[in-house]
């Protein structure tokens, strides 16, 4: 319940709350410990001063009785007391009668301890007294004192105050002489019980309290003169709650109940004659003073609390005001209002989940077509055009290859593909995949070594990559080194690099390694000469298009420069090369004759100057890969229309004169079939269904791929194809196509410019309207300014566009 209460409060609610309970939860949490603790420090402050009470009383109390003890002893062992004893006290013994007058009388008067002396002579039945006089008879209670002593044998012991009817007093009784067994008189020592009570009554202790004095014995021998509850030493009041306890040999309780109420119980006992002595106080008593110190604590806290609670609430109102600033400006930027009683923290988490799916539905997009706009970027470098359109988005970063000095062009080309023998055997994936697999490897290789690339794949099995250096290898220690590779590329020797630097060779080197190891491929590297800036990027890219005419040459694995290539080929081997192009040539012009004298040329040439079989074989292979991209133009490969097992067919090829033959009665023949058989090209009618695609589809979220897929030609062809028709990139011509539709839409209707970017797929009005700007010269707002439809929405997308900007 407290739960769905709490998920039910707003935002500000929860923050007050939130503040509130910082706040005030330590104040009260210190009051609650601070009135514990003072408490606990009154209730042990009440009980060790009246420990330290009782303790005063208890000395006072042992004192008295020590002194009376020392008085008893003192008379016991007098000789003129020893005297009167034996002989009497009477008319005849006149002198005696006198001394010991006189000594009784000397001993009361001396002390400062008022108390009486009465001697019991038993042998002559006479009682002398300091305050009655000579008694003839021993009258009650000193003759059961008599009995008493006679019967137990005690020589010294104390007689509490109403033991005997009318004892008001008590009595501490020895026999004389000290330590007979047959004494001849008794010694009794009278102490009024109101000393022991004023010794009782000196203490300072407050309030209500009951104090008691109990002998060995646990009977009463005095109590607090201001008890109200005393009924003599009779044990009444709250000391009767204990008299079952004090049997016992157990300690005594903290604490106890009597007629409904509590008493705390703080005792000490004599060591010198193990007398106890107790104070009983009211709980309610400790209580009251307890409630009030923890009354006068609560109210400063709660002081305390009010004040810091006012502080939080402020505090948090002033916290709460920038999201409320944020959220309105949010909804006043959308055009919205908060809906009412909608948490604003919850308006401005739906509005930044909104906000992360749009940026990441974006990033998607620009992840689906980071590839096809490196592509794009790549082939206008190559071909000499200035970038433009998609190529120059701001995410680029790719591009900071154009930022070094210098460019090298290279193309790697897998071995399989090219219809060279590859070095380590492998499965066929499709070339696609792998050729993405290879531009990544590429780059992840080139940011390793902290050298920037650009690679992309514009043909099936090869990958065009540009490379910035800083500085060109020098031309001499690049000649002087060519000879570490011819074919295939070593590293080592002289520690020179015949292509760039040293760490370029490792570059180029491992690649290829890691090609063959993580990708199952081999792969043929071929190097344009380090030519400065972006200006001859086209010319480079020639170059290493010329170097792949003479990889028959190389096999499989190989790395080949313009340096090497002028240091190594032969004269035969360009005539070889020249020859093959010409073939080509002519079957893409539809001259199928001279085509087939032309390879007939070829392989009389090649049987001249070419003494290896295996050179023969690579150079008819790459002819077949050059025929098979001619075909995959027009969209189909050569193998299928050779009716498959083209590879099976060729490496049952024994001479040179079974090439010639299956060349010349098969494979021309089929290309010349196929080509005649197109009469209208189908680049053409392919690109038309993408124009009217785009026109059809231009609200949905179209793409190079997408289009492709629905055409059944790869993304690459499309994308070459689409630029051959119509001049201009298919990026481009769908962004060109949507601006003119949103240039229609902003003049002729009243349609927000918002729902104009969302309807044209973009992800915020800010990029569209810089694009919209980029293309047609001006912005949304002005646009429908001009036409008479201009809104403040119009103008607030067209500030926010020029802030971006």
């Amino acid at each position: 319940m407290a739960q769905k209460l709490l998920q039910s409060l707003t935002y500000q609610r929860k923050l007050l709350l939130f503040c509130l309970f910082l706040s005030i939860a330590p104040v009260l949490l210190i009051g609650a410990v601070a009135t514990t603790i003072a408490s606990r420090s009154l209730q042990e402050e009440v009980g060790a001063h009246q420990a330290t009470a009782l303790k005063v009383i208890q000395v006072q109390t042992d004192n008295l009785l020590v002194r009376m003890e020392q008085i008893s002893l003192s008379l016991a062992g007098n000789p003129i007391l020893l005297r009167a004893i034996d002989e009497g006290v009477s008319t005849d013994t006149i002198e005696n009668s006198r001394e010991l007058m006189n000594l009784l009388q000397n001993t009361v008067l001396s002390s400062n301890i008022p108390f009486d002396v009465s001697l019991v002579m038993t042998k002559f039945s006479t009682v002398y007294s300091f305050r009655m006089g000579m008694l003839r008879q021993i009258d009650y209670p000193l003759n059961e004192i008599v009995k008493t002593t006679q019967m137990t044998g005690n020589q010294a012991y104390k007689i509490p105050p109403n033991t005997y009817t009318n004892q008001k007093e008590l009595l501490l009784v020895r026999t004389v002489p000290l330590n007979s067994p047959h004494p001849k008189a008794i010694l009794v020592l009278h102490l009024n019980p109101k000393q022991l009570q004023e010794l009782i009554g000196m203490t300072e202790l407050s309030g209500k309290r009951y104090i008691y004095l109990l002998d060995d014995q646990n009977r009463l021998m005095a109590r607090d003169p201001e008890d109200a509850t005393a009924g003599g030493l009779s044990p009444t009041g709250p000391i009767s709650g204990l008299q079952a306890m004090l049997q016992s040999e157990e300690p005594l309780p903290v604490q106890i109940h009597y007629e409904g109420e509590a008493y705390f119980v703080t005792n000490l006992q004599s060591a010198l004659n193990g007398w106890k002595y107790i104070v009983m106080s009211p709980v309610a008593e400790v209580h009251r003073k307890s409630n009030n110190i923890q009354s006068l604590t609560w109210l400063i806290v709660l002081v305390i609390a009010m004040c810091w609670g006012l502080l939080a609430a402020l505090g948090s109102k002033r916290l709460f005001a920038p999201l409320q600033r944020l959220i309105a400006r949010t909804f006043a930027k959308e055009d919205q209002a908060l809906p009412k009683g909608r948490d604003v923290m919850g308006a401005l988490h739906a509005y930044m989940t909104e906000m992360k799916t749009a940026n990441e539905r974006l990033h998607g997009r620009l992840a689906e077509q980071s590839f096809v706009m490196k592509e794009h970027a790549l082939l206008q470098l190559i071909r000499g055009e200035q970038l433009a359109g998609a190529a120059l988005w701001d995410g680029a970063d790719y591009l900071a290859v154009l930022q070094r000095p210098y460019i090298v062009v290279g193309l790697a080309e897998i071995d399989a593909v090219a219809g060279i023998e590859p070095i380590v055997p492998h499965p066929h994936p499709e070339p696609a995949l792998m050729t993405q697999a290879l531009c990544r490897l590429l780059e992840e290789l080139a940011a390793a070594s902290g050298q920037p690339l650009l690679a992309a794949s514009p043909k099936q099995g090869q990958v065009v990559f540009l490379l910035g250096i800083e500085h060109p290898e020098p031309e001499a220690e690049a000649e002087a080194d060519h000879s570490h590779s011819h074919g295939h590329s070593h590293s080592g020797g002289s520690g020179h690099d015949y292509s760039h630097s040293l760490s370029l060779r490792e570059l180029y080197d491992r690649f290829r390694q890691e090609a063959a190891v993580t990708l199952n491929l081999t792969v043929s590297l071929f190097l344009s000469d380090p030519k400065p800036g972006s200006g001859h990027i086209r010319a480079s890219y020639e170059e290493a298009q010329s170097l792949l005419q003479y990889r028959w040459t190389l096999g499989a694995n190989a790395l080949l420069t313009m340096r090497e290539l002028r240091a190594t080929v032969s004269v035969g081997t360009r005539q070889l090369v020249q020859k093959e192009q010409a073939v080509v040539s002519s079957l893409s012009r539809g001259e199928f004759e001279q085509a087939t004298r032309q390879l007939l040329e070829l392989v009389t040439l090649a049987s001249e100057s070419v003494s290896s079989s295996e050179t023969v074989r690579g150079l008819f292979a790459h002819l077949l890969g050059e025929l098979d991209n001619l075909l995959q133009e027009s969209g189909v490969e050569l193998n299928e229309l050779l009716g498959g097992g083209m590879m099976a067919q060729w490496n049952d090829m024994k001479s040179i004169y079974e090439l010639q033959m299956w060349m010349v009665g098969q494979v021309i023949p089929a290309i010349r079939s196929h080509l005649e058989s197109k009469q209208v090209p189908r680049r053409k009618k392919v690109v038309a269904q993408t124009i009217a695609a785009i026109r059809s589809q231009f609200e949905t979220d179209l793409s190079l791929q997408l289009l492709a897929d629905q055409l059944q030609v790869t993304p690459k062809s499309l994308s070459r194809w689409f630029k051959e028709e119509t001049g201009e990139y298919f990026a481009d011509y769908l962004i060109r196509f949507r601006m003119e539709k949103a240039r229609e839409w902003l003049m002729h209707s009243d349609m927000p410019v918002r729902e104009v970017a969302e309807r044209l797929r973009y992800a915020s009005v800010q990029n569209f309207s810089r694009i919209f700007k980029q293309t047609m010269g001006t912005t949304p707002g002005s646009l429908r300014t001009k036409s008479g439809r201009s809104n403040e929405e119009d103008t607030d997308t067209d500030g926010a566009s020029e802030e971006q900007s």
